[in-house]
């Protein structure tokens, strides 16, 4: 049991150590160094893990800005062509209802005098 808790006290110096800690430690508090030294050491695998995530993150993203820039551009030219369509759908829209009340004015005319025309060979 001895022998086991010096082995223990002596992996767990070394780890100390190796951080940097060169405090004293005594037996008595082995156990409870272990259980925070191991804690320290999983928050710092993962933020380590988060911190490469977050890169690989900021790259990807990057590439996605760069296919929605021509993206982008594409609508905004989509966008005038649009704008310029309807434009001339409503300028002929105009022209036709210009050229209707045109024919619908000369249709008048016509029955007017084949009116007159049928009144007169009576």
């Amino acid at each position: 049991m001895e022998v086991e808790e010096t082995k223990r006290f002596a992996i767990l110096r070394k780890r100390l150590d190796k951080f940097n800690y060169t405090q004293p430690l005594s037996k008595d508090s082995v156990v409870l160094v272990e259980r925070i030294l191991n804690d320290l050491i999983k928050a710092s695998e993962g933020y380590q893990n988060q911190k490469r995530e977050f890169e690989e993150l900021k790259v990807s993203s990057g590439k996605s800005f760069d296919m929605i820039d021509p993206m982008k551009r594409e609508i905004k030219k989509l966008e005038a062509e649009n704008n310029d369509l309807h434009f001339q759908i409503i300028k002929i829209k105009e022209e036709m209802d210009g050229k209707d009340i045109k024919w619908k004015t000369a249709y008048s005319r016509m029955e007017e005098q084949k009116n007159d025309l049928k009144y007169l060979l009576e």
